[in-house]
């Protein structure tokens, strides 16, 4: 026998049924979290399924056009009353509508339980591929698969999943310097523009100058395709919805700098925008290529007008591949079910704590480096008086 064989064995069986401990226990954290579907509708659900509706009739123009809804709704109430009062509106870019096209063959509730399956599919993906691109070792599946803002994702039938796989495998190529599919990859996750604002600006600084033009040219054609579809009278229906509130329906909620106002005074919507901002600026000036992409992201949600929940799944990207554990845990581990109030504390809290953590680092060793030379020239001074 091979000396140590027993010991190795016992802990491999021991992180085993560790591991299948903190997954049963996830699981039914996951499980009790999700257990209203059965009877409340997929809040989000009706946008998408009333534009893959009107791009079947032929009415991809009118996708912005807020009486072309008016019997698509009428229609929906008579089948379920409150998913017909609820984010009922398209308001992506134009280009995303076609996507949707398969849900306009199903009745709405039998949309609603593709949208479930699809979302729980591109759970499972996210929860086997993140780790291996963008590191954190196997133990982080245990949280991910009950990540909260993935399962906001599942329980509202939004598309924030896609948006998280897109941005993770782009940033895994960009790494891998395969510059050309990841901007691709970047520029497919236009579909919500305001949560990838500042990649570019990243990717400049990064200079990863190939990746930035792909993605700067793609995103063109996106634009150009989403203008051939919907004309200029679409456009402006489009920035016309974007105000209104049925898209802007609960800023109290979000996570963002936005709502810190909103809940707390203008000054701490101005204080953490102030911070995040500086803190970017620090890091595109100091830090590695992968930190100025992961708070590139992190800047995306805190600075975007309009970020909810489940728009914190692209943290879970961030906090994997920032290579510290600590964010892993903060990040990851479920205790935001535990806080009264998941949508507005504890995420804008742990992006702003990321972003100065990532500040700090940089400014510590510069400030490190300087007590040391300074302690050099006064030994230096003594020893010449001496």
């Amino acid at each position: 026998m091979v000396p140590g064989c027993d010991t190795v064995n016992k802990r491999i069986t021991w992180k085993g049924i560790l591991t299948v401990v903190l997954c049963a226990i996830n699981f039914g954290i996951g499980c009790a979290y999700l257990s209203p579907l059965r009877h409340t509708p997929v809040w989000d659900l009706p946008q998408f399924y009333f534009a893959g509706k009107l791009v079947r009739q032929g009415q991809v123009a009118s996708i912005y056009d807020r009486a072309a809804y008016v019997p698509l709704v009428e229609e929906l109430r008579r089948t379920d009353e409150r998913a017909s009062q609820k984010s009922i509106y398209f308001n992506r870019p134009a280009f995303e509508a076609p996507l949707f096209v398969p849900l306009a063959y199903l009745t709405f509730h039998w949309a609603k339980v593709l949208a479930i399956l699809a979302n729980l599919a591109l759970l499972g993906v996210l929860v086997w591929i993140l780790p291996t691109w963008c590191g954190g070792g196997a133990y982080t599946r245990i949280c991910l698969f009950v990540f909260m803002p993935f399962l906001y994702s599942v329980a509202f039938g939004q598309d924030t999943l896609v948006l998280t796989l897109f941005v993770s495998g782009a940033l895994y190529l960009t790494l891998q310097d395969r510059q050309v599919p990841a901007g691709v990859l970047f520029a497919l996750a236009l579909f919500k523009p305001h949560l990838i604002l500042a990649i570019p600006i990243a990717l400049a600084f990064a200079r990863k100058w190939r990746a930035l033009g792909v993605f700067l040219l793609s995103g063109g054609m996106l634009a150009l395709l989403s203008f051939a579809l919907v004309g200029s009278r679409g456009v402006l229906q489009w920035l016309e919805l974007l105000q209104a509130p049925s898209t802007d329906s609960v800023p109290m909620l979000m996570g963002n700098t936005r709502a810190l106002g909103l809940h707390f005074g203008p000054w701490a919507g101005m204080l953490g925008a102030g911070v995040a901002v500086a803190c970017f600026g620090v890091i595109l000036k100091c830090n590695s290529s992968v930190d100025k992409l992961t708070a590139a992201i992190v800047v995306g949600l805190l600075l975007s007008p309009h970020t909810y929940c489940q728009d914190y799944s692209l943290l879970a990207v961030a906090a994997l591949a920032s290579g510290r554990p600590i964010a892993r845990y903060v990040v990851l581990l479920p205790w935001p079910y535990f806080y009264p109030r998941p949508d507005i504390v504890p995420f804008t809290l742990v992006a702003l704590g990321y972003l100065i953590t990532l500040a700090a680092e940089p400014l510590i060793h510069i400030l490190v480096a300087w007590a040391r030379k300074t302690a050099i020239n006064l030994s230096t001074d003594r020893l010449r008086r001496a």
